[in-house]
């Protein structure tokens, strides 16, 4: 097996939490609803629009920051 030139550093973290984030969410979605539809989407974000509720609309919008960022600078870095 060919070891990759990119090795874990402390960056990739946030990969790993927004990958955790994400995937706990959409099981805890799953459990409580039994099910899976896209619609849930819009109705969270009419319910955070209207109610003026961060959570969990705002969690997800800034870990999607977070790895826009981490992108941004993997980008970067490999540029140089």
């Amino acid at each position: 097996m060919e070891k990759s030139p990119f090795p874990l550093v402390p960056l990739h973290w946030f990969g790993f939490g927004y990958t955790a984030v994400v995937v706990s969410g959409g099981i805890v979605g799953y459990v409580k609803t039994a099910a899976t539809s896209v619609t849930f989407v819009g109705v969270l974000g009419l319910r955070s629009y209207y109610y003026g509720k961060v959570m969990p609309v705002g969690l997800i919008a800034g870990a999607s920051l977070l790895m826009a960022a981490k992108v941004g600078v993997r980008m970067l870095m490999a540029a140089d």
